[in-house]
């Protein structure tokens, strides 16, 4: 059975964690996220703008949780 590496939090507690998964923006599919990158207010700030669709690795919808490292 697998386990998850990373668990799912608010934006607004992301702030200084880890990123556990790659997070793109479409158009034009560039990683606004990649793991192991430190999680910025301006991170946040553009993951919570609405300007673009948000899509996790492996192509999942972004359902407004980002994945951090434990």
């Amino acid at each position: 059975r697998s386990r998850l590496l990373y668990e799912e939090i608010e934006p607004s507690n992301a702030v200084g964690r880890v990123s556990g998964e790659f997070i793109y923006g479409f158009p034009p599919g560039i990683p606004l996220l990649i793991p192991g990158e430190v999680i910025t207010e301006d991170t946040v700030r553009q993951l919570s703008s609405g300007d673009v669709r948000l899509m996790l690795g492996g192509g999942r919808t972004y359902q407004g949780l980002i994945p951090v490292l434990p």
